[in-house]
């Protein structure tokens, strides 16, 4: 059975009506907490989805410091049975001429990607080599969410949307990588360690993530619904300082470009640890 609530085409239809505002949105919120209710209990009777095979071409960037195809085949992702969200932290509220949406505290205790089948073949920096055939399996802990929005009902946009994310990083594993079955101990430590190193940078930035995360996703929903908005990331100068180059790229739509702001010393661990495998070769 497919349950499917379009939260906007229902207010649409309550505002023809006639009823008050604060009366729709009330409305709203009750199918709302439903709805996510239902999707709640679904994801966690669910426990897997299955994505099937992901081709990934990195040469569709146009940058020759990432080059190459990564194939996921057999993509699972899992954990989902691990979701926690206290429905009284879902609500829906009409004040001000904005409708206002905050979901706080949603937590997952682990989720990971488990990858059956993968076909790597990319070139890192023109001297980096990374292929192989076989299977990955990447996972993330202690994850919370808090989401806040707030819809102009006048103008008919979203005025600001943040989604605050964190975790906390775990084992990964992946086997055959550069061909080598004897090498998966050591490759794994390796990725083990990147992540480590991206939830930490993650962490350290993690409201200019959110922020700049935010206004891409608000930006797409503008544009379905008004067909006229710029991206901007105004708001996240602050909180972004010391990227301000990458987000004016951003900003233009060269993202390839954006990636060259993206300092080669981020990646030093992870290129230090693929160093000390390619010499056990």
């Amino acid at each position: 059975m497919v349950f499917k609530v379009n939260v906007l085409h229902i207010f649409i239809i309550l505002l023809g009506t006639g009823s008050t505002v604060a009366a729709d949105v009330t409305i709203l919120n009750d199918l709302l907490k439903i709805a996510i209710k239902y999707l709640t209990l679904s994801l966690k009777n669910a426990e897997t989805i299955s994505l099937g095979d992901i081709p990934l071409d990195l040469d569709i960037l146009n940058n020759a410091d990432f080059a190459g195809e990564f194939i996921a085949g057999g993509t699972n992702i899992y954990g989902f049975d691990t979701l926690n969200l206290d429905i009284k932290n879902v609500n829906l509220l009409s004040e001000n001429g904005y409708i206002t949406f905050r979901l706080d505290d949603l937590s997952v205790d682990k989720l990971g990607i488990e990858i059956q089948d993968y076909y790597l073949d990319i070139g890192l920096f023109n001297e980096v080599p990374l292929y192989g055939e076989g299977k990955m399996k990447f996972e993330i802990r202690n994850i919370t969410l808090n989401i806040n929005t707030a819809f102009n009902i006048e103008k008919w946009k979203f005025e600001t949307l943040s989604a605050l994310l964190t975790f906390r990083h775990s084992k990964v594993t992946i086997t055959k990588f550069w061909n080598n079955e004897k090498l998966d101990g050591i490759v794994s430590n390796a990725l083990t360690d990147m992540e480590a190193l991206a939830a930490m940078f993650w962490d350290y930035n993690v409201e200019c993530i959110s922020c700049g995360i935010g206004q891409v996703v608000k930006h797409i929903f503008n544009e379905l619904l008004t067909g006229d908005d710029i991206l901007s990331f105004d708001q996240c100068k602050t909180s972004c300082f010391g990227f301000d180059s990458l987000l004016e790229e951003a900003e233009s739509g060269n993202y390839a470009e954006a990636l060259k702001y993206l300092k080669r010393e981020h990646l030093n661990l992870f290129l230090e640890r693929i160093e000390e495998c390619m010499s056990i070769i």
